[in-house]
């Protein structure tokens, strides 16, 4: 079941109300920022809900990705800078997003464009309660 937050008034109870009411199934409330994770909200989900926050790839996990071993130990910083350069560029360009890491030049444009689209522009009409941020 999908449920937009926003859409709700008292989101934190309809949540309560279907957890309590489906014990037996399991529930997975996702949000781009922090508006699901209000003090409301997590004061009425107590014992009923586990926050996990998922964060974006730091320089060393987007190698991993990459199949690139990480060598601390070079000592020349010229050879470690020339060495690492080409996926510096790359992470500071496409971002840090695992599906954006794995997939081709074409597909990560799209991608980050989907993110955009969706999620930042999203959140900021929310944080800023306006109909139209950007034309």
């Amino acid at each position: 079941m999908l449920i937009e937050r926003k859409k709700y008034k008292n989101f934190n109870l309809l949540l309560k109300v279907l957890l309590d009411r489906f014990v037996d199934k399991k529930f997975i409330c996702t949000s781009s920022g922090n508006y699901i994770w209000t003090n409301e909200i997590i004061e009425g989900l107590a014992g009923r809900a586990l926050k996990i926050e998922v964060y974006p790839l730091d320089f060393e996990e987007f190698l991993v990705f990459k199949w690139v071993k990480y060598n601390n130990e070079l000592i020349d910083s010229e050879i470690k800078f020339k060495a690492y350069l080409p996926y510096f560029l790359e992470y500071i360009t496409f971002w840090w997003y695992p599906k954006v890491v794995l997939s081709d030049l074409s597909n990560k444009i799209l991608i980050l464009k989907s993110i955009l689209d969706s999620v930042l522009i999203r959140d900021l009409k929310e944080f800023l309660k306006q109909e139209q941020v950007i034309d």
